[in-house]
């Protein structure tokens, strides 16, 4: 990196004296560049990160023989010339400020030195022998040094990326070599600004809001013609820089964003390394694309095949598709996404499944990268089958996998189904098992929302602080008969079956109102009449004797298990229809 403030003072030879007392932090600035002005406003033609050399022609010259008015009229008129011109240095950002002494000014004015101070402004004197040619000197070699250690640096790193471009997984190799090139992280970005592939996990949220705000910038444009294809952003202590992925100068493939911890080295390595691997994956990209459909495919033909009873093939190509196969017991993990099967580029919420997708082949890349992995990568079987992406996992890989599901889904309510542990001879039987888990966990989701005695229907799959939202198969049998029947259809058995209570015919007489409401309480005290009796304030002949109306009403006899189990079903789909109602939810489907 370039000189310091600090380091500057201490080459011997120049024997430049600080003559304030600076902040360490000013003396660790890096110079980015030097020069002399004698122009008392620095604010016009300076620059951050410098340092400023002057012999100060344009300061006005003390007059020692002044007295009286005079003394003080010109102290105040030269502490004011003082003080604007070490603020419009600060306002420009410069550095440091080297003082010429013997020229016009005998020494540095202490008026200057002490207005520098109160700004944490480093000045520095400089003696008639220095010429100040020789500090620029020693400024400009650091400069030089640095420039070609950055040169170096993007050539290495062009290399590296060229050299990942011939890889089987062009698209991921790239990003891993661009985020080692920078020392920080890369993605790759669908068009749509969703996350296809990155480097790490974390720093997933932060690449896709960057996409996002670099695709709105480029469509405030009305011409496309004059849309950037580049951008740097500073982002939460980050230097981020984004370059479009762009194929025979017309489609658009995607995106390459990267980030750094922010410092004050010159970010030309970050921007380059990026700008460089956006340019190669144009290239790449599209042959990447290709062999990634190839991939997919081979991998739906062989997952269906096995998931039709013959495990043969999965397991003799599993270490060629996936990088290895998981060991039984194992489990099967489903999530629906028709888009994707069919790589349908469209809106974000419904490319979840080609995210995990994305996610879990690039963990294979870095299986098949790195040959120490191979024996504890804890190999998992994934692919798109009738609409759904598939995931045979085993106890030891269902940590990741979770994981995986954990980052992509951050939050959103998606339908989720997991089987329990079978072999894999009943490899079919699981995978029934986990379809029928999501369509479930779908029908969860949409009852779940208002509702406390709901929360039953969904389950969390959890390994350490990870934690998906799904419909565990080993929950079924805690279901009861409302939440298997679809909500509409329970709420039109509730509406016809009451209809006798809450018709048009009754409700004049209210009559129907107080059946109904003994009637609910009645079914909240399980069937028992003294309990409701107590409940309601009402004597037990009362209760008798409108349970006995009911019953005329409705056609049911509470002596027979068919008609209590009809009453049950009716009054708490009933109930569940009026909160909602009660709540402005819309009708809920299953």
């Amino acid at each position: 990196m370039s000189i310091t403030v600090g380091e500057l003072l201490k080459i011997n030879g120049l024997h430049l004296r600080l003559l304030n007392q600076a902040s360490v932090e000013a003396l660790r600035h890096h110079i980015v560049w030097i020069h002399q002005s004698e122009i008392l406003d620095s604010r016009t033609f300076s620059e951050p990160g410098e340092v400023l050399l002057t012999v100060g022609l344009n300061l006005p010259e003390w007059d020692s023989d002044a007295r009286g008015d005079n003394l003080r009229q010109q102290q105040s008129h030269f502490e004011s010339v003082c003080e604007e011109y070490i603020i419009g240095m600060c306002e420009a950002g410069v550095l440091a400020c080297g003082f010429g002494t013997g020229v016009k000014h005998r020494k540095v004015p202490d008026v200057l030195v002490d207005v520098a101070e109160k700004n944490d402004l480093p000045v520095f004197e400089v003696p008639l022998e220095i010429p100040f040619q020789a500090i620029e000197k020693e400024v400009f070699h650091s400069l030089a040094e640095d420039e070609y250690a950055d040169l170096r640096t993007v050539y290495s790193a062009q290399r590296r990326l060229i050299a990942a471009a011939h890889s089987e997984n062009p698209t991921h190799s790239v990003i891993l070599k661009t985020a080692e090139s920078i020392g920080g992280w890369a993605a790759f970005l669908a068009p749509t600004g969703e996350v296809v592939d990155s480097s790490h996990i974390a720093p997933r949220g932060v690449a896709r809001d960057l996409g996002l705000e670099f695709i709105e910038r480029r469509n405030m444009q009305r011409d496309s013609s004059h849309r950037p294809r580049t951008m740097f952003f500073l982002r939460d202590g980050l230097d981020c820089s984004i370059s479009e992925v762009l194929y025979n100068s017309v489609e658009t493939l995607g995106y390459v964003v990267a980030g750094i911890q922010q410092s004050e080295k010159s970010d030309m390595s970050l921007r380059s390394a990026v700008t460089v691997a956006a340019e190669i994956l144009s290239v790449s990209a599209p042959v990447s694309r290709l062999e990634s459909r190839r991939m997919s495919h081979t991998r739906s033909v062989v997952l269906r095949q096995a998931f039709n009873g013959d495990t043969s093939l999965a397991r003799e190509l599993s270490d060629d598709l996936w990088g290895g196969a998981p060991r039984a017991p194992i489990k099967v993990c489903c999530i629906r996404d028709a888009g994707v099967e069919h790589h349908e580029e469209t809106r974000g919420d419904i490319l979840v499944a080609r995210e995990i997708y994305e996610s879990l082949s690039s963990r294979v890349e870095m299986i098949r990268a790195d040959a120490t992995l191979v024996h504890s990568s804890n190999p998992v079987l994934f692919g798109f089958h009738d609409s759904m992406l598939w995931i045979v996992m085993d106890a030891n890989s269902e940590q990741s996998v979770l994981q995986t599901l954990s980052s992509v889904l951050k939050g959103r309510r998606e339908s989720i189904g997991i089987s329990a542990e079978h072999s894999w001879s009943d490899l079919t039987k699981a995978a029934d098992e986990a379809l029928l888990s999501e369509k479930l966990g779908g029908y969860a989701s949409a009852i779940v929302s208002g509702f406390s005695y709901a929360g039953k229907l969904t389950s969390v799959a959890s390994q350490g602080d990870i934690s998906v939202p799904v419909m565990g198969i080993d929950r079924l049998a805690s279901l009861n008969q409302l939440d298997l029947v679809a909500p509409e259809i329970a709420d039109a058995f509730a509406k016809a079956f009451f209809d006798p209570l809450l018709g048009d015919e009754v409700k004049s007489t209210r009559q129907g109102t107080i059946l109904m409401s003994t009637l609910m309480s009645f079914v909240d005290c399980s069937f028992n009449i003294k309990h409701c009796s107590e409940k309601l304030g009402v004597h037990r002949h009362t209760i008798e004797n409108r349970i006995i109306k009911i019953q005329q009403m409705l056609g049911v006899d509470f002596a027979r298990a068919e008609d209590v189990s009809r009453v049950w079903f009716a009054a708490n789909a009933f109930k569940r229809s009026q909160a909602r109602n009660a709540q402005g939810l819309a009708p809920m489907q299953p």
